[in-house]
């Protein structure tokens, strides 16, 4: 696939902008934060999707069809931790009152309607300006497989340190305006100890995607090219 420039939203570890960029292309990560000094672009990007949809100025003006949006879209509302807190058994509340707890589960359900109509106008914004877009989120228990306003996900990956990463974590990742290709191969393997989800440290490690899974996930999928 040909494309200009990537722009990586919601990642700011850097590993699949530089496994962009060693590949020879034009790549850019935006985030609100910069724990690993690598997002080019400070920015809201919450805010920036909400104006582009209404047609105000934003970031997506300087993207085109000849780019392609790699996202991470936040997903702690979409996991499947939420129907823990939604059936009260999160550990957590057995120290709170009803009251506590009720007004916890009444917010938690007005966010994640927040953050699925941002993703939805997400989609819509990218569809209607013909911009290349993945966004990746966990695929277990998910809350959006359950959502029809949604398509199913283009390509599930249930183990992903089959492809390098630290993680395995099951993850769906949805493509728009354009497909998926399909290498047979890829090249890298990580040989570091695998981290399963409840050994994973907090803080933004916790989510920071290998650099030979970004490697061989963009080589297999996204260019199809060994």
């Amino acid at each position: 696939m040909k494309v200009k420039r990537i722009h990586c939203l919601f990642e700011q570890s850097g590993s699949f902008k530089n496994t962009f960029k060693s590949l020879g292309y034009e790549a850019y990560d935006y985030d609100i934060q910069n724990d690993f000094n690598e997002t080019d672009y400070v920015i809201d990007l919450f805010n920036e999707i909400e104006n582009a949809y209404v047609r105000k100025p934003s970031i997506f003006d300087n993207m085109n069809k000849d780019d392609l949006v790699i996202s991470f879209f936040p997903c702690t509302y979409f996991s499947i931790q939420n129907e823990l807190i939604f059936s009260r058994k999160l550990k957590a509340f057995q120290v709170w009152s009803e009251e506590k707890i009720d007004a916890y589960i009444k917010k938690r359900y007005t966010d994640r309607a927040y953050m699925f109509s941002l993703l939805l106008k997400y989609v819509t914004v990218c569809k209607n300006r013909n911009i290349k877009m993945m966004f990746e989120n966990p695929y277990s228990g998910s809350y959006l497989l359950t959502k029809k306003q949604i398509k199913n996900p283009d390509i599930v990956i249930q183990n992903r340190t089959l492809l390098g990463d630290n993680h395995i974590k099951p993850t769906g990742f949805w493509f728009y305006n354009f497909e998926p290709t399909y290498f047979t191969n890829y090249l890298k393997l990580n040989n570091e100890k695998t981290l399963i989800h409840n050994n994973l440290p907090k803080g933004p490690l916790r989510s920071h995607i290998h650099k030979d899974f970004a490697f061989n996930f963009i080589n297999k999928f996204i260019l199809g090219v060994a």
